[in-house]
């Protein structure tokens, strides 16, 4: 635009704007120019024509300019707010418009590139930035020893840290050598302090462990025999380890003493010296007036029968002495002892009743009925009584067993029925009993019968 121009529009606007409500066309060409409009056509071009009151004047709208390159008036040009974003960002983009010479928005880049991170090497493989790999200090390392590791992070084509290995693997662990055989790592063998020990005494045993070619513990031998136990002689007759044998002393008050003699190793328990007793019987063939139908009742041990008084009460029959500790056997061992007592059923239907009710004992004590077990004592759900004189044990139930001393004098209330046991002919009672250090046995049984026809 001319100065020549400028200075004479000014005043005309000025002119112009005092009267508000005027609009003064002027024609140019083809173009009608508002007044209000005025002061922008100072961003307009003239062409053709040096007066713009000319009517052959042709006004055209201003370009604008965008990174050094025009935009028509009226175009748009996409920007971006940064010419580059960092990866896994997006580019901000805006679309700026040209009117007359002046351009909308504010981005200023006419490109926008992503900024792609360059990936890391590492063991071989690529490791894209951000990502981490772990690393190694050594390759290898000792058994039981760790891998030390680290984590190295990439950072567009730089790795962090310095750790060299992308694996790491702990070596095998060494075997060992016991007795000349091969005792793989972690597995054990039983050792033994001695290759043999006198009979009676304890092999000492240990378990051995191989830790990586280190075999734990002190033990040298694989294997321990004990000694051959003695046996042991009898009334000429040999008696192995761990047998016995029943011996008799004196008869006294007609009643046999009897013990069982333990051989251990070369010696042999108790004192009674003689295989066999024998006594001779005297006074009445039913043995004390246990009435017709029972007849020559006898046993090793004292007898004691007190008849009923009258029809309706019970005779009473003892077998062995009610006192105590006037048996003996080793504290840890024991000592066992038999008894037996027998008589004559002739007729049992005769028999009303026979009941056991009470048994005095120490340390352990069965009962059989013509061969048949009825009691054993004194455990609670004992269903047997089977004696280790080597061990000093009683096993008493499947599962259980004790020590032969229990350091009791038992005196058990029964009500055991024995009539049902009972037999027309002989009958036995036997009674096993297991003593330690002191001990006893003693049977009480009430019984009612027919007497009245002998």
């Amino acid at each position: 635009m001319s100065n020549q121009y400028k200075k004479s529009v000014v005043p005309m606007f000025i002119a112009v704007l005092a009267i508000p409500a005027l609009f003064f066309y002027q024609n140019c060409s083809k173009v009608g120019v508002q007044v209000a409009d005025l002061a922008a056509m100072e961003k307009f071009t003239a062409t053709s024509c040096d007066n713009i009151n000319s009517k052959d004047c042709e006004i055209k709208p201003a370009l604008c300019e965008f990174n050094g390159a025009e935009v028509a008036d009226g175009s748009s040009v996409l920007a971006y707010l940064t010419s580059t974003v960092e990866e896994g960002s997006s580019c901000l983009s805006e679309s700026r418009f040209c009117n007359n010479g002046s351009l909308s928005g504010s981005f200023n880049f006419e490109n926008c590139q992503i900024n792609i991170k360059k990936s890391c090497l590492f063991d071989g493989r690529q490791i894209r930035h951000g990502d981490f790999a772990e690393a190694f200090a050594n390759s290898t390392v000792g058994f039981g020893e760790t891998c030390i590791s680290e984590k190295r992070l990439c950072n567009d084509g730089s790795l962090s840290g310095n750790y060299r290995f992308g694996s790491c693997e702990v070596g095998a662990p060494q075997a060992c050598f016991h007795n000349g055989k091969t005792v793989q790592h972690l597995a054990s063998v039983i050792a033994f302090a001695d290759s043999s020990v006198a009979f009676g005494s304890v092999c000492n045993q240990e378990s051995r462990t191989c830790i990586n070619g280190v075999m734990s513990g002190s033990f040298a031998y694989a294997n321990c025999s004990p000694g051959v136990p003695k046996s042991c002689l009898y009334n000429g007759q040999t008696i192995a380890h761990g047998q016995s044998v029943d011996a008799y002393g004196p008869p006294i008050n007609k009643v046999c003493e009897k013990e069982t003699r333990l051989c251990s190793d070369g010696i042999l328990s108790g004192t009674y010296t003689s295989p066999t007793c024998e006594i001779v019987a005297d006074g009445p063939a039913d043995g004390g007036n246990l009435c017709s139908q029972f007849r020559n009742v006898q046993g090793d041990m004292r007898v004691y029968i007190e008849p009923a008084k009258a029809a309706d009460q019970d005779s009473i029959l003892e077998f062995g002495t009610f006192a105590d500790n006037y048996w003996d056997g080793s504290q840890k061992f024991g000592k066992l002892y038999s008894r037996k007592l027998t008589f004559d059923v002739q007729n049992k239907a005769k028999i009303f009743s026979m009941v056991l009710t009470q048994a005095s004992f120490d340390d352990w004590l069965s009962i059989k009925v013509n061969g048949r077990a009825v009691y054993f004592g004194p455990k609670s759900g004992a269903d047997r009584m089977v004696y280790d004189a080597v061990n000093g044990k009683v096993q008493y139930s499947a599962t259980q067993s004790a020590v032969v001393e229990l350091s009791t004098s038992w005196n058990k209330a029964l009500n055991i029925d024995l009539a049902s046991y009972l037999v027309e002919g002989q009958n036995t009672i036997e009674t096993d009993t297991i003593v330690a250090g002191g001990g006893e046995s003693a049977l009480k049984i009430k019984y009612r019968s027919d007497c009245s026809a002998q």
